[in-house]
């Protein structure tokens, strides 16, 4: 009769040592460039982490966004409702289990932060986190700008959870202080041209844009079409200045300008005078898209405090998922070096824009400023003269976005600063691999070993993006260059 007793301690401590098993789920040998370790991370510091659950049916997700977006397929132009999305990307109840059992057990408060209860959000200090997760979160200082975030260069998940979680984030995912947008040249013009000569030889403008690429200067006619235009923490439209820059660029139309205005994530409308990245963007679809509806949608606070740019994608972009008529077209002119993240998380925001491509939502990227190499005071790659490997951007690797570049000319080339190439994390979607076989078989053996020619290729298309006139609240008539006047 005794026997059950004795044996029941001994099971105990065999559970209790199972749930203390960690098993290494993700390492980067050390900060990329530009970040340095500076110290040991404050004991009762606190951290705002996600835990991303493993999906249901990511491969069925996909099959179900090539089927919607395949012309002649039956159900092309049949987009998804988010619950049909959700269908796909809910993890098993499994999963669910393991995850809330386990932050439960540890008195770890969480919460859900997407549709699909794939995601999972709590908060804990450091020396919890180094305790539950075999981690060492440290201090890294950017060596620009002397800007902290506190990181970890590897951490492990639970035994009982490593089957059932992608990622823990931010851990190993670091960011510049501010989201970069895709601009890269700045001049004061002191006047601006608004003519549209013969367009082989314009200072670029609404007008010498729809002279060059035909497009209409009527008015859309599809009333259900819209597009959102995307700023990040410190970026804000300016009504007066969109409407300044379109009474005298578009003399054609009289515009009354209104647009609508979103803020999630700690965004806030904090300022109306609107900075050259938002009055480009802004400017430039409502001058060309006319009459359209546009939406801006604000994210991330505008604060000294260094933003992750894949938490701001999440949460931005996890917003437009859930709406029940989404956009038609989103442009984005931002984007970071693909090696500031871990493949996982990089996956798991792309993931994100495979939903709402099955949703019918063109999402389009600036591929980047920095070239090849995407070096920058902000960026990595390689930014010296002995350059041995190219840098791609992110999210433009991501096979499910469209990336725009940037030309310039009249015959139209790549513009110098245009950055593009190929994805380190991303495989190669079949819909280009023709065209980038041609390209390979043109490229022979340049630059040979210098990028990952079994990945994903970008950018997708290409316009011009050199000289754009815009108006800005610092200096007035302006011009811009970038891969952000190309996007929108």
């Amino acid at each position: 009769m005794r026997r059950p007793l004795l044996c029941f301690p001994i099971l105990l401590s065999t559970i209790c040592s199972a749930s203390n098993v960690l098993i290494l789920h993700e390492k980067r040998d050390a900060a990329p460039a530009g970040f340095v370790l500076s110290r040991s991370a404050p004991s009762d510091t606190m951290l705002d982490l996600r835990m991303a659950l493993k999906q249901s049916d990511i491969a069925g997700l996909e099959q179900a966004l090539h089927a919607v977006s395949t012309p002649g397929n039956p159900a092309y132009g049949k987009h998804l409702t988010s619950e049909e999305v959700a269908s796909y990307t809910k993890p098993s109840a499994e999963s669910i289990d393991a995850a809330t059992s386990w932050l439960k057990e540890r008195n770890l408060l969480h919460r859900a932060v997407s549709h699909a209860g794939d995601w999972l959000q709590f908060s804990i200090p450091v020396k919890k986190a180094n305790e539950y997760f075999g981690a060492n979160f440290s201090v890294f200082a950017h060596t620009d700008t002397g800007s902290e975030i506190v990181r970890t260069l590897e951490y492990s998940l639970p035994a009982e959870l490593t089957n059932h979680v992608k990622v823990l984030h931010p851990t190993l995912s670091f960011s510049p202080p501010n989201v970069i947008p895709e601009i890269s040249i700045s001049k004061r013009d002191h006047l601006a041209s608004r003519q549209a000569p013969d367009p082989t030889n314009c200072i670029q403008n609404p007008a010498c844009l729809q002279a060059k690429y035909n497009i209409p200067t009527t008015s859309a006619t599809q009333s259900s079409n819209t597009i959102t235009v995307t700023g990040f923490q410190f970026n804000n439209p300016s009504v007066f200045l969109t409407q300044s820059f379109l009474n005298f660029m578009r003399p054609d139309k009289t515009f009354n300008v209104t647009f609508g205005t979103r803020y999630v994530a700690g965004a806030s409308n904090s300022t109306s005078q609107g900075n050259s990245e938002v009055s480009l963007d802004m400017e430039y679809v409502m001058g060309l898209a006319t009459d359209v509806p546009v939406t801006f949608l604000g994210v991330g606070p505008a604060t000294a405090t260094p933003a992750d740019f894949p938490t701001l994608l999440l949460e931005g972009f996890g917003v437009l998922l859930n709406d029940t008529n989404p956009p038609q077209v989103v442009s984005t002119s931002y984007g970071a070096d693909e090696s500031f993240y871990t493949p996982a998380i990089s996956e798991s925001v792309c993931i994100l824009f495979m939903q709402l491509g099955a949703r019918g939502v063109s999402l389009l990227f600036a591929s980047g400023d920095g070239g090849v190499q995407t070096g920058s005071s902000t960026g990595v790659g390689d930014n010296t003269a002995t350059c041995k490997v190219f840098g791609p951007t992110f999210p433009s690797g991501c096979p499910w976005v469209t990336s725009v570049g940037a030309t310039r000319n009249v015959v139209e080339i790549a513009a110098f600063l245009s950055s593009g190439g190929f994805s380190n994390v991303f495989p190669a979607p079949s819909y280009q691999a023709a065209d980038t076989a041609a390209y390979l078989a043109q490229l022979g053996l340049t630059y040979q070993g210098m990028y990952n020619a079994s990945r994903r290729g970008f950018p997708d298309v290409s316009a011009l993006g050199l000289d754009f006139q815009i108006r800005d609240y610092r200096f007035g008539w302006q011009t811009e260059s970038g891969t952000s006047a190309s996007t929108p």
